[in-house]
């Protein structure tokens, strides 16, 4: 295992963000279901998309995987192959899209993943509302956790989810453009709403009709029997943008972000708002699609609302250590079931480096703090040690966070990136 040592820096020019995780992984489970060859370019390289990759290829997907395009030669919405054990390792979007289309088929089908998907990525209300719906499933070890097998597929056509956790509402939405028959999904407690907007963005993408409410908790969709091999460039990964926007931001600097397409329906583009609310100044040129963040004077504190954007938990929590006054981040308590307690993991590690930062019932509080270098845990959580080696930016004295394996979820060139921007920052 790895670890990152970074000191106090000033960044300066210009970088490309990594593409999109969640395009390229919505973009991998359309190829696997399409009739014919399908190319997807500037795709993710991260374990979650060869996770993908390899589960794919089991259930009869052919694929070729190059530097710089992945194709994917399609199942042609066919049944999977029996019998497959489907490991997602870390990828909880892999287990639980993988997992409902799963039961389309009428073969058995094992799913498992790493110690982080076994124990602390909760399957409960995607298995429920499965049930539902006529799917069967055995446990190995802990009930509604993987290790599971799908011994019957669904013969139903409507269900209800909680739905807290778009993922559960995405992989049920996706396995109905999938279905034969028309499907009709409820849903309770809506939240992440902008990333279930990011899936029905794909089912328009295919002409799959559909209508939903107003309050994001009915959906009919009815399905198209075949759609066809197509060509997908991936675009930048706005969850990915806001570390460089954030480290710009507490360092008094100026950075231009390349690719940046701020009319892409990414829910973490909000980030870029919030922070224009309390006080970031930033530029964008919609034609040459190029976010310029600007020497901004100190951000003031506010109460926020997480919960659409809420991969940008962590980093927020960076943003409230340096503006003046409180900063509230509320409705965000999913953050504890992401692959760690993103909650309760940035109040520990933030408090060692000196913050004033409290966890509530559903977020964090956090009041101006004078942070120093300290050496930190991850968590295994690619967010946490992101958002904490950009806090390491602007605080006096070294810090070391251990261990940093897990950049490469979503940010493999992180250090490099960062080095280009003459981040002081190295890989101990």
């Amino acid at each position: 295992m790895s670890s990152l040592s970074i000191e106090k820096s000033t960044l300066t020019g210009s970088i490309t963000v990594p593409p999109s995780k969640s395009h390229t992984m919505r973009a991998l489970i359309f190829a696997l279901m399409a009739d014919g060859q399908s190319t997807i370019r500037n795709y993710l390289n991260s374990p979650d998309t060869d996770a993908l990759l390899l589960s794919m290829e089991k259930l009869g997907a052919k694929i070729k995987k190059t530097k710089d395009y992945i194709t994917v030669e399609g199942v042609d919405n066919a049944s999977f192959q029996d019998s497959q054990v489907i490991d997602c390792n870390n990828s909880g979007i892999a287990l639980r899209f993988l997992t409902a289309i799963s039961c389309l088929q009428k073969v058995k089908i094992s799913m498992t993943g790493d110690e982080s998907l076994q124990n602390q990525r909760p399957m409960k209300p995607l298995i429920e509302a499965l049930k539902k719906l006529g799917a069967k499933f055995t446990f190995e070890k802990k009930e509604y956790f993987c290790p599971f097998t799908i011994t019957q597929g669904i013969d139903k056509s409507e269900t209800t989810v909680e739905g807290s956790d778009s993922q559960f509402v995405s992989a049920l939405l996706l396995m109905g453009a999938f279905s034969e028959n028309p499907f009709t999904l409820n849903v309770t407690s809506p939240g992440e709403i902008p990333w279930v907007k990011l899936t029905l963005y794909w089912l328009d993408k295919f002409n799959i009709p559909y209508k939903v409410n107003k309050a994001f908790t009915r959906y009919r969709i009815y399905p198209t029997k075949k759609f066809h091999g197509f060509e997908y460039t991936v675009p930048s990964d706005l969850s990915s943008a806001a570390f460089p926007i954030v480290g710009a931001l507490i360092t008094n600097s100026e950075i231009t972000l390349n690719h940046i397409d701020l009319n892409d329906p990414q829910g973490d583009k909000k980030l870029i708002s919030v922070l224009s609310s309390m006080g970031a100044n930033f530029s964008y040129d919609k034609n040459k699609q190029t976010l310029k963040v600007h020497r901004s004077p100190a951000l003031q504190g506010k109460k926020i609302d997480m919960n659409d954007f809420i991969d940008g938990i962590c980093v927020m929590a960076i943003i409230g250590c340096f503006a003046e006054g409180k900063t509230t981040l509320y409705n965000a308590s999913i953050a504890r079931t992401k692959e760690c307690n993103r909650l309760s993991a940035m109040e520990t590690e933030l408090k060692k480096m000196g913050a004033n930062i409290t966890q509530t019932k559903d977020g964090l509080e956090i009041f101006p703090s004078k942070l120093k270098g300290a050496t930190l845990h991850s968590y295994f959580d690619h967010r946490v040690i992101l958002s904490l080696s950009v806090a390491a930016l602007g605080v006096d004295g070294q810090t070391v966070i251990s261990p940093s394996d897990p950049i490469t979820k979503t940010y493999s060139t992180f250090v490099e990136d960062f080095k280009n921007m003459s981040a002081h920052i190295k890989v101990l």
